[in-house]
């Protein structure tokens, strides 16, 4: 992954058991924000794991939301308050069969972003796709503090400079980004399953530097075919505004192949610098397939919208009829739903490991806050 670098020094805090002290360090890397906890008698420890917790020990930097590099890990022995040398942590979830990861799945399909979050902490300290892709936005506080910020926040700032991928690229649910690693990785039985903006690659342990090498980044376009590497292009669309494409493997667009799979909508609000976006969506990744509705609050910033706190109501109502390819049904009763006090308000309809999903989605999107009522409708066939 292509490093995000800044000028000068970067100010690490670094903590021993018998004290604090501040040193200066050379760093050209940084990565993404993590939550940092101080216990009883004030030592930072991260809460990531029960009983013995670890955490890379860095300093916020300012303006960014992101963290320098991470220092040894510590973890915190509960029997006599010692900070000790921690394991290192998985690189991603195993799973050992599909099922196994279905199973898992289907109890984040209606967690909150807090649950979603408590999850990923339980697994260890390694930072989850949807973690990375976070903009620190989805609270008050978090929105109050980025208000008056056109530029990224949280760690949509590390994703967009390294990776130059935000949220929105991603055409599937908090719950799935949340069983991968941030570098889009999962595995399952004896295959490393990897997930980026175009693609979804497989690959055998032994061959995951060799991808990693040929695709650095979550943005990077398929590398020539190799036997060890198995592509399966991602249908996802270009923007909101433009026509709905299919990237080829290569990366590039391929005006031929277009396929409706996702049709959104969008009301302004506040001067065009506030949105309700409303979605219905069908995603075959080759290796997994999702279909769902979500309304979401963005707001505008320079490089495009990006979801963030609002006051009120959002909420949708839909019907659909969904099938395998094979053509079992999976889908077809209506369902409504809302949220207040939130970014978004989303739900999956069917999902599954090496599942193709086929059918149709109509759903009426709700928005009431401060700003105004809205609706706006979606239509997506497959």
């Amino acid at each position: 992954m292509t490093h995000l670098r800044r000028r000068g020094l970067v100010l690490c805090t670094v903590f021993a058991l018998i004290g604090l002290f501040i040193s200066a360090c050379d760093s050209t890397t940084l990565t993404p924000e993590r939550t940092v906890k101080a216990d009883v008698v004030g030592v930072p420890v991260d809460c990531s794991t029960d009983p013995a917790p670890c955490q890379p020990v860095c300093s916020l930097v300012s303006g960014l939301g992101t963290t320098c590099a991470p220092l040894d890990l510590q973890c915190l022995d509960p029997a006599t308050g010692d900070l000790y040398p921690c394991p290192l942590p998985a690189e991603r979830i195993v799973f050992s069969s599909g099922a196994d990861l279905e199973s898992y799945l289907s109890t984040l399909y209606d967690a909150s972003e807090v649950q979603l979050r408590a999850a990923e902490q339980q697994r260890g300290p390694a930072l989850s796709l949807r973690g990375y892709l976070d903009n620190g936005e989805s609270t008050e506080a978090g929105a109050l503090a980025w208000a008056y910020t056109d530029g990224p926040t949280g760690n949509e700032a590390i994703a967009l400079q390294n990776d130059g991928v935000f949220r929105e690229d991603f055409e599937v649910s908090d719950a799935f980004l949340s069983i991968l690693n941030e570098k889009g990785e999962v595995q399952v039985g004896d295959s490393i399953y990897k997930v980026t903006r175009d693609n979804a690659y497989v690959v055998a342990p032994e061959n995951l530097a060799l991808l990693s090498q040929l695709v650095p980044t979550l943005s990077s376009p398929a590398p020539a075919a190799d036997p060890r590497i198995v592509v399966n292009p991602v249908e996802t669309s270009v923007s909101d505004e433009e026509p709905l494409l299919v990237r080829t493997a290569d990366g590039a667009s391929d005006g031929s192949s277009i396929r409706i799979l996702k049709d959104a909508c969008v009301e302004l609000f506040d001067g065009g610098t506030k949105r309700m976006k409303g979605t219905s969506y069908i995603t075959n990744l080759g290796i997994y397939g999702e279909a769902g509705v979500r309304t979401q609050w963005e707001r505008k910033k320079f490089f495009g919208w990006s979801n963030t706190w609002q006051d009120g109501m959002l909420a949708y109502d839909h019907s659909a009829s969904l099938r395998r390819a094979s053509g079992t049904p999976i889908w077809q009763s209506p369902r409504s739903g809302s949220n207040f006090g939130a970014t978004q308000i989303s739900r999956i309809l069917a999902s599954g490991w090496f599942m193709s999903i086929h059918g149709w989605i109509s759903t009426t999107h709700v928005v009431s806050n401060s700003f105004g009522y809205r609706e706006c409708y979606t239509n997506v066939v497959r």
